[in-house]
């Protein structure tokens, strides 16, 4: 997944354009993809708690942005059998901080927005 997508997703949710406060900026979720590949390299010379700790902060700070996006559309798209697809992925993401789920959640999340047609503006 590519930060573009996520960016993309919160901006079809909030109706918006580009807008860190509300999370609707790629370089957030950069900053997690940056925070991954400094967690696993072997060579940094930054000391692992550090980098565990930099990448639980950017998990975090994505998922709950992604949480609240989930969370609107929920309450704008009514009742709708995408719904119950949105409110599952609510609870995958609920505690998680491992990247791949929080990518299967946006990407997952996306197409809903994108099959809803939920604009961007």
């Amino acid at each position: 997944m590519d930060a573009m997508s996520y960016e993309h997703m919160m901006r079809r949710a909030f109706h918006c354009g580009r807008s860190w406060d509300i999370g609707a900026d790629a370089d957030i979720y950069r900053k997690l993809e940056r925070a991954n590949t400094l967690l696993t390299a072997k060579n940094w010379l930054a000391p692992i708690e550090e980098r565990e700790h930099d990448y639980l902060n950017a998990a975090i700070v994505v998922s709950q942005y992604v949480e609240e996006a989930i969370s609107k559309a929920i309450l704008e798209i009514g009742q709708n059998e995408k719904v119950i697809i949105l409110k599952s992925l609510l609870e995958k993401l609920s505690m998680q901080n491992d990247k791949a789920i929080i990518d299967e959640v946006i990407e997952k999340a996306l197409d809903i927005f994108v099959e809803l047609d939920l604009e961007i503006r």
